[in-house]
């Protein structure tokens, strides 16, 4: 499991993008994930998170448990998004036809009380043997979770996600990180990045070697380390998922989504 630490649990996030909405253009109905998400009334515990409008690309198929509506209407925004990502612009099959859905646990319970680790994310289920991911779970801390704001659980929603697809999880599997653990190299982050992509060196095994350097990107949502003062999403973390395997918008750069979001 991928763990996700706090730097300050005593300060709410605030940013200058508020409330603001990600893609939800993708979500239909289906006969077992019931009425659109974005519909007025109760929000079903099981829904399709789909993010591109008209375009093939991989959806994530989620059942949640221990959440309100309000949780799992953000829970929707924060998967909507990557899956809007993994979307492509040009028409062309995600995963050479062979998996177009993600099937994803996310449940609410208590991990090791207020602070600390604020959830835990891996893959379930692989396809193939370039570790493609066709199914996942996420854990986040019930005792945290009553204390987030809006914007805090739609960041570590997305960055758990980003587990379950492969971000640290198969670094190693695919040869994309250093023999002793400090260097991302995979073609498309390093190019993004301009050099090897520095990876966490401490924290525990959740951490260390499977997340970006704190000391290097500091705020960027793919440290180990959460930081209450705002986060971003870079392009190099974007790049990554390439690296693994994805195919990603190529327009993704031109999106003013990408820098909003976070």
């Amino acid at each position: 499991m991928f763990e996700t630490y706090v730097k300050d649990t005593d300060v709410y996030l605030v940013t200058p993008t508020g409330d603001k909405r990600v893609r939800t253009g993708g979500a239909t109905p289906n006969q077992d994930f019931g009425t659109p998400i974005v519909e007025a009334g109760r929000i079903p515990d099981s829904f399709l998170a789909a993010g591109a409008d008209g375009a093939l690309g991989v959806d994530f198929k989620v059942v949640t448990s221990g959440f309100n509506d309000l949780q799992k209407e953000v829970i929707f925004n924060a998967l909507n998004y990557l899956a809007y990502l993994l979307s492509d612009s040009d028409g062309l099959d995600m995963r050479d036809g062979r998996i177009k859905d993600i099937d994803l646990v996310i449940e609410a319970k208590p991990i090791d009380g207020r602070g600390r680790v604020l959830g835990s994310a891996g893959p379930r289920r692989v396809e193939g043997s370039d570790y493609l991911t066709s199914a996942g779970k996420i854990t986040i801390d019930s005792d945290d979770l009553q204390y987030w704001s809006r914007m805090r659980l739609l960041h570590i929603v997305f960055h758990e996600a980003m587990h379950v697809v492969g971000f640290g999880s198969f670094w190693g599997m695919q040869n994309l990180i250093s023999s002793d653990g400090r260097w991302f190299h995979g073609d498309h982050a390093v190019r993004m990045h301009g050099s090897p992509v520095p990876v966490e060196e401490y924290g525990g095994s959740g951490t260390k070697g499977k997340h970006w350097s704190e000391s290097v990107f500091d705020r960027e949502l793919m440290t180990g380390w959460y930081d209450s003062a705002g986060s971003y999403l870079s392009p190099i973390t974007v790049e990554s998922l390439r690296d693994l395997g994805w195919q990603v918008r190529k327009d993704y750069l031109l999106l003013h989504e990408i820098q909003e979001f976070i």
